[in-house]
């Protein structure tokens, strides 16, 4: 089944704003100035390239882009990802060229960004894609 893009637009919306500024507490949300704008550039195969995905990113202000070559399937040897998430602080931005370079279902991409919300960070998706609700396939 086919995850619409309204549905994920939705999804993190929300996310978006659950981490808005109120006017009763200290804004968590982040900007250039207030945090590090982090890209995550990935490829599935060793034929493939980054280098597409990471001028993207720099073009969109980050200051630091970490890429692996890893199937976005589960999150298991995606080092760099879990590097990402572990660094990144209160008012950073995680910056990704297409949602499915995050992950390919939308429940791996919601625990990422419950995570990134965890630690106060936010998502930033520079262009949209569909993602899917079905679980992966294995690869016999």
């Amino acid at each position: 089944m086919e995850i619409s893009e309204h549905y994920v637009s939705r999804a993190l919306f929300h996310s978006e704003h659950l981490m808005r500024p109120t006017m009763s507490r200290k804004s968590t949300i982040s900007s250039a100035a207030d945090g590090h704008l982090i890209g995550y550039a990935r490829v599935s195969s060793s034929d493939q390239d980054t280098s597409i995905q990471s001028a993207k990113l720099k073009a969109a202000g980050c200051t630091i882009i970490r890429s692996e070559k890893a199937s976005g399937r589960t999150r298991a040897g995606r080092d760099e990802l879990s590097s990402i998430i572990e660094f990144i602080r209160s008012g950073d931005t995680l910056v990704v060229a297409k949602l499915d370079r995050l992950g390919r279902s939308t429940r791996d991409v919601l625990n990422i960004v419950h995570e990134l919300e965890q630690r106060g960070a936010s998502l930033r998706v520079l262009e949209r894609s569909p993602l899917s609700s079905k679980p992966p396939q294995s690869s016999s």
